[in-house]
This record gives structure tokens, sequence and C-alpha cells, in this order.
């Protein structure tokens, strides 16, 4: 069924809002801070929504495998750990809520797509909800050196430090527009004073306020919206 699984360690940062004008204020903010960023294809990521449950993140995911040039997709299962709800920027009205997650990843053979047809392993059923999000991501990551965070195009997970900051619009028909722009860190150390210390570098010029109250991660937004996306 799967060809590896993965265990990852992370900090995330995220902040979500219906505010589309404060989108396209964002985007041009992250469009101009150099020429090294990332604009990914429409991707649509599946959700099992979890009625209360806050600290656990099920989904599944497409990628492009690029040693076969095939889509691939991968399961990915996430527990949140900690939260740090005291995030600031200075002289910035943002505020948010750091939350510390540990993550398993299985990359799964049989949903291999080489045909117009997949297996479905998340049918939707009377059990519960299956959520299917259309995301429209512009990334930028950062290399964390010598408490230095440097924008770079790629960063190697297993000798590397840094970040990976987000700007996505969730897109569906008949739905509420939602964006979110978020802070993940790389690499295998995970320390917890790098990854904010960087975050807060990168959003010292920041064009818009973030409030804390916005300040969730996505099974928590999923839980409040879910609704309006089933």
């Amino acid at each position: 069924m799967y060809l590896y699984n993965i265990l990852i360690m992370s900090w995330e940062l995220r902040w979500f809002e219906n505010d589309m004008t404060n989108h396209k204020l964002a985007l041009d903010w992250f469009k101009t801070i150099d020429e090294v960023f990332i604009r990914e294809n429409l991707r649509e990521d599946r959700y099992i929504f979890l009625p209360n449950c806050e600290d656990i993140g099920i989904k599944l995911r497409p990628f492009n495998d690029e040693k076969t040039n095939k889509l691939r997709f991968r399961l990915e299962i996430k527990w949140r750990k900690d939260i740090k709800s005291d995030f600031s920027v200075t002289g910035r009205q943002i505020y948010g809520i750091m939350e510390d997650w540990t993550k398993w990843g299985w990359i799964l053979e049989d949903l291999l797509v080489s045909t117009d047809s997949m297996v479905d392993p998340f049918p939707t059923t009377n059990n519960g909800p299956i959520l299917k999000l259309e995301k429209l991501r512009f990334l930028r990551r950062y290399l964390i050196q010598e408490n230095t965070c440097k924008s770079v195009e790629w960063i190697n997970i297993d000798k590397d430090e840094g970040l990976q900051c987000e700007i996505t619009q969730i897109v569906k028909e008949n739905a509420p527009a939602w964006w979110t722009i978020g802070f993940e860190s790389i690499g295998k150390n995970n320390k917890e004073i790098e990854f904010r210390n960087a975050v807060q570098n990168i959003l010292k010029d920041f064009v818009i306020k973030l409030d804390r109250k916005n300040s969730i991660g996505y099974p928590e937004w999923i839980k409040l919206n879910h609704k309006s996306f089933s």
C-alpha cells in the first residue's frame, strides 16, 4: 500500500482570513521581497473531518514525483503536542499562536496515477464527511544559518535548517472565499527560538495586521468551517 513513511517534527504558525483585499496586499508583498518564490499549480487536498478535535489532522495530498514524473499521493497524519500563544512582531500589529506538531507521512503506491482513473481511499460515506479543498499556493523557502535567514529555492531537509512560508487561496465554488498565510519549520533540529526569530524577521515589513484570534491550524479551521466546504 505504501512505499515508505516519514516522521517530521515541525513548528507551525498560521492565520486564516476571508478578506480578499488583504489577500491581494499580502500576495503583492510576498512577490516583491525578491524573485525567489514558487507558484504551484492548483491542487486538491482531502481532509478527514474529526469533530471536536483540534490536535489531530489527517489528509491526502497529491504531489508530482520528480523521479517518475507521475502524480502520487501522500497520506499525512499530524498530532499537535504543544502551543505557544505569545508570538508577536515588535512594532507591528501581528500576534499569533505557534504550534508544535509531529507528522507522519506515507507515499501511497496503489494511488499512483498512470491513467485517468485512481483508487479513492477517502470516499464520502455516512461515517463522516471528507472535505475536498482546492488550494492555489505561493511558496518561499528560507535557509537559517548563523542567525541569518536567507531566501532560497530549495532546502535539503537532511542537512539544512530553515522554514517554508506560504500564501494560499482556498478555492471552492459556492463557498466563502478564504486565504491563509503560514510558516512551517524545515530540518531535524526544530528549534523554537530559531523558528520564532526567523518568522519575526520575515514579517517585520508585513503590510497588514494579523490577529491572534485568526491564528489557528487547519484542523481547527476545518472544525469551524466544514459545513461551508462539505
